[in-house]
């Protein structure tokens, strides 16, 4: 994953950090295509699961926010990799028409992620991180 911290706060004056899905490289993504997807897909959950621990220890420790813009596909995986740690959940209250990446872009980061290109989604939306309680 890659986090940066944005110019928003919230109305408490906390900072809102971005999140966003870090690709492989183009050529670890073409050794990936030997692989069965779903397996290259549960890889990626299990290192999700690890750094959803890190940034949600980091968050409680910085006060900080996390909001992304993404498709339905990574938001589910987003949803069921952080449930321990954060509820992610859809808002109309920031949008970014500029996270939407062209269709090269897409090829790339599609290739990158699973060894495949996949069809690129028409739909994309914010979605916001916030902390469950009590979690680790």
């Amino acid at each position: 994953m890659i986090i940066f911290q944005t110019n928003l706060v919230t109305p408490t004056g906390n900072p809102v950090f971005e999140l966003h899905h870090r690709p492989y490289s183009v050529k670890y993504g073409l050794k990936l295509k030997k692989y069965p997807k779903r397996m290259v897909v549960d890889e990626l959950k299990k290192d999700l699961i690890k750094d959803f621990e890190i940034l949600s220890f980091y968050c409680q420790n910085k006060r900080a926010h996390l909001i992304t813009v993404t498709h339905s596909s990574m938001a589910h995986i987003w949803k069921t990799t952080s449930q321990d740690y954060f509820n992610v959940v859809g808002t109309e209250v920031v949008k970014d028409p500029f996270v939407k990446p062209n269709w090269i872009q897409w090829v790339i980061l599609s290739l990158s992620t699973t060894g495949r290109v996949s069809p690129k989604p028409k739909k994309w939306s914010t979605f916001v991180f916030n902390a469950v309680e009590g979690g680790d």
